[in-house]
């Protein structure tokens, strides 16, 4: 530090700082301006306007960065899972299995071995108490998978948690929907299992059911 008593009256011109301009105390430059919100990017769009199941948290997407109403500590630590798994539940059984086929298809497996699709079954088979849901994997992509030994790759993992999500959400959403012989509320079965209106809607919507 300068000993010159004049510097007392006349700092050095470094820590003044410019007229109009913010500084940090301690000579830091001033913070830039946030960048703006992308427009949603394909891991987006297929949840614009949906809502996330009760206590769940906002992450951002890890394509363009747009914050999401999605949970989060999902496998991988991704928000990836979460929107593969929104976009299944309101797919028929033949579009999840066209859907699988076409992101095992992004993985590099040689999906072209693959059987034509099975005729198209129920999405979900109804009893008194029991809701039958189908494998949202066929057993002819399964056979690639195992063929190929692609259960290690990081997409597919996620893709088959999100599919087993679905199997899952269908079951109890439909059990609790048509269970017992009678057709409930939808806001009542959501208020119910605690779900928003909108992901039980979404899970009934375009299915194919049978009553056995």
């Amino acid at each position: 530090m300068s000993r010159d008593p004049r510097d007392r009256v006349n700092p050095p011109r470094y820590l003044v700082p410019e007229e109009g301009t913010a500084i940090d105390p301690f000579g830091a430059p001033p913070a830039e301006p946030e960048a703006p919100v992308p427009d949603p990017c394909p891991r987006c769009e297929p949840v614009e306007g949906l809502s996330a199941p009760q206590g769940s948290r906002g992450v951002a997407c890890p394509t363009c960065g747009r914050y999401l109403n999605l949970p989060t500590g999902l496998p991988d630590g991704t928000v990836l899972t979460m929107l593969l798994s929104l976009r299944l539940l309101g797919e028929p059984i033949m579009k999840a299995w066209e859907t699988t086929r076409d992101i095992i298809d992004d993985e590099g497996l040689r999906t072209h071995l693959l059987a034509p699709l099975e005729d198209e079954p129920p999405d979900v088979r109804i009893s008194l108490n029991t809701a039958e849901v189908p494998d949202p994997i066929s057993p002819a992509v399964r056979t690639v998978i195992e063929k190929e030994q692609a259960f290690g790759k990081m997409g597919l993992r996620r893709l088959l948690y999100a599919l087993k999500k679905r199997q899952v959400m269908l079951r109890v959403i439909f059990k609790e929907t048509y269970g017992a012989g009678f057709q409930r509320d939808e806001a009542r079965v959501a208020a119910r299992l605690g779900f928003r209106l909108g992901v039980v809607q979404l899970a009934l919507r375009d299915k194919v059911l049978i009553r056995v």
